[in-house]
Formats: structure tokens, C-alpha cells, sequence
């Protein structure tokens, strides 16, 4: 279904109303079987807010694969946001591939000078922990896991657990070829 240029896949769930802003000549791309949770008693810890989709220039893209889970997550994407299939996003998580507006040298208001961006890649069958910000750059290996709380700022390797502020590698995926689960 494609509906004001915004594309659902099949059995997409909806528990609640997500927000969606989507600027003039960008897409969002979303797969089969997604799942939105913007309905507080929707998740178990309860959400502070609707899913949120925006995406702020006109060539952005958010691309959500098949079968992903969004709770309460805000996505805002001036370049592009793509999250692979299988992922699980957990409660209010922020994912945003650019700074939203200039800080230093006296600039403070938005317009002023370019907001640096850099895409964000979140791989197939990541697990992003509640509240968790995934900041622009940011590419998340397949299977990785990332801590509540946490805040991204670096990429992720496949099949590892990052937590922390800012985070960093505090295990691996039980199983996963870069370790057997036990702490680094």
C-alpha cells in the first residue's frame, strides 16, 4: 500500500497512531509484517511517546525491513536510516543520522550553516535495548546487541553487545562467530 508517498508492506500492525512527517521528495519504505507500537500499554515498560517517522530533505529515505518491531521509536532521517529485517527497537529509542541543528562558533539556529549527517545502517536481526541513541554514521552489524541506554556513536561489529556512554564492546552474541558469550 502506498499512501501520501509513504510505502507499507503487508500484515504491517499498528497499536496506535505513529506520527509520520515526510519532507517533499523523500521516501519511506517500510516491509512486511512491521510492527508499531505507539500505544503506551502497547510494551511492557510503557512509552513516552507514538513512533515517530521524519525524514527532513528531499532525498532521504527510511527503509524499514521485513518482520522489524518499533516501540515508541523516533526515526528522523536528513539522509537516510535503513534498518534491516528481523530487528527488534525497543522502547523510545532515537535513531537520527544528523546533528538536527549547528552547536558552536555562535550559531545556534538551524539554517545558519549545513547539519552534518551520515547515513545509519542497522543490521538484520539487531536487538536495540529501551531508550538507547543511535547517532549519524552509525553502521550496526547483523545480530549485534545494543544495551538500554545506550548511546551509539561508533559502528557496531556483527554479533557483538555494546552498552554504555558512549558505547562499547561488553560481549558477543552467544554462538555468533566472534565469540562464544563470554565478557571481552
Amino acid at each position: 500500500m502506498v499512501a501520501g508517498g509513504v510505502r507499507v508492506g503487508t500484515g504491517a500492525q499498528f497499536f496506535g497512531i505513529p506520527i509520520v512527517r515526510r519532507y517533499a521528495g523523500s521516501r519511506i519504505e517500510i516491509g512486511a509484517h512491521v510492527d508499531f507500537r505507539s500505544w503506551p500499554a502497547s510494551n511492557v515498560l510503557g512509552l513516552a511517546h507514538p513512533v515517530m517517522l521524519t525524514t527532513m530533505a528531499p532525498n532521504a529515505l527510511i527503509s524499514i525491513g521485513d518482520g522489524v518491531g518499533l516501540s515508541g521509536t523516533t526515526i528522523a532521517a536528513a539522509e537516510r536510516v535503513v534498518i534491516g529485517k528481523g530487528a527488534v527497537i525497543g522502547a523510545d529509542v532515537i535513531i537520527t543520522d544528523n546533528d538536527h541543528h549547528v552547536v558552536g562558533a555562535g550559531l545556534s539556529q538551524p539554517g545558519i550553516a549545513p547539519v552534518r549527517h551520515g547515513p545509519v545502517e542497522i543490521g538484520e536481526e539487531v536487538f536495540v535495548g529501551a531508550r538507547a541513541l543511535i547517532l549519524k554514521g552509525v553502521q550496526i552489524g547483523p545480530r549485534a546487541v545494543v544495551g538500554a541506554g545506550a548511546v551509539v556513536t561508533r559502528s557496531v561489529p556483527a554479533g557483538t553487545i555494546v552498552a554504555g556512554n558512549p558505547a562499547r564492546v561488553v560481549g558477543w552474541v552467544m554462538g555468533d562467530e566472534h565469540g562464544t558469550g563470554e565478557q571481552p
